[in-house]
């Protein structure tokens, strides 16, 4: 206990205002500590909602304390700790700064970071797109955007793979299915946010079926006629029909757009899961041959005629001659 003795004395004359004596107390130490604060949360914790983070203070001298979000004005804190409307803030890394200044004039700041995380995780397929095909493996990952999710589990079909881990590698035997086939994700976080996708895929392990009518293998295409054929695929991509390895765009043959001789036909169809299946026939024209044949005999009739007609001509004359002949003589 200590007492403090102020005396005051004035200068001879009136006074109409007293002297005001002001005091103010100051706390004296017995240490020269500074004050230390300790946050009772681990740092880089994620919150969400209404959290409340709290801190102790050790120090041997009355205190007051101040706080800061991120790079906002210092706020006096009434009480070791603040409650926070996460909801209302926006996602990502924040910083709560805290100070503390003592009686003695010692002072100590803390800062504390910590992550704000409204949102669910984000689930984001690689190596196959939905709807796709697939044939004799289904593979493909999962990832998230959370690097230390609370799960991640995934279903193909009745089997489920799951993992703590933010990504997630499927790879399943389907040689022996065909059709539809159902994958469901489901990830959640610390902070119990869900979230949920779905995907089809197509297995298709059977390559398309080609059956070609028209021309057939040895067939002597002499006039112009469509190409006919059976594809047996339901899931058909594409298809290309060539003649000699160039395409043939209206799938018809016409003899007089290719040489005489022997020709390939190719069929050629993918479907989508990626088979390709061929079939080649042979087939034989002789347009021109035929067409030259047409024209020598054409040729040749017209110089049949034009005999026929000569031989007529120099008939006709002789018989004049002879007429002309006998009327002289008489």
């Amino acid at each position: 206990l200590y007492t403090l003795v102020v005396h005051v004395t004035s200068s001879p004359g009136f006074m109409e205002t007293p002297v005001e004596i002001l005091m103010a107390a100051s706390y004296l130490p017995n240490d020269t500590a500074p004050p230390r604060i300790e946050f009772l949360q681990e740092p880089w914790i994620p919150i969400t909602g209404i959290y409340t983070l709290n801190w102790t203070v050790i120090s041997t001298a009355p205190y007051r304390a101040f706080y800061r979000l991120d790079l906002s004005p210092w706020r006096p804190a009434a009480e070791n700790f603040i409650r926070l409307n996460a909801t209302a803030g926006k996602d990502g890394t924040h910083i709560l700064s805290v100070m503390v200044q003592d009686a003695a004039g010692r002072s100590a700041t803390e800062i504390f970071p910590f992550v704000v995380d409204n949102t669910p995780p984000r689930i984001q397929l690689e190596g196959l797109e939905d709807g796709d095909f697939v044939s004799g493996r289904l593979s493909f990952n999962v990832t998230l955007d959370e690097a230390h999710p609370k799960s991640l589990a995934v279903r193909v079909g009745e089997n489920w793979y799951n993992t703590t881990e933010p990504d997630i590698t499927v790879d399943v035997d389907v040689s022996t299915l065909e059709g539809p086939i159902r994958v469901l994700v489901l990830a959640e976080d610390e902070l119990n946010h869900t979230s949920k996708a779905e995907y089809t895929f197509y297995v298709d392990n059977t390559p398309p079926l080609i059956r070609v009518e028209f021309p057939r293998n040895g067939t002597l295409v002499s006039r112009e006629g469509e190409v006919r054929f059976e594809v047996e695929e339901p899931n058909l991509k594409n298809l290309t029909l060539l003649i000699d390895g160039k395409p043939l765009e209206e799938y018809v043959i016409r003899p007089s757009e290719l040489a005489d001789g022997v020709h390939e036909l190719e069929i050629r169809a993918f479907d989508m899961a990626g088979h390709e299946s061929k079939a080649r026939v042979e087939f034989k024209t002789e347009y021109f041959a035929n067409k030259y044949a047409q024209l020598y005999i054409s040729m040749a009739e017209r110089e049949r005629v034009l005999y026929l007609l000569v031989g007529l001509a120099i008939g006709v004359a002789a018989m004049a001659i002879v007429v002309i002949m006998r009327r002289r003589g008489r």
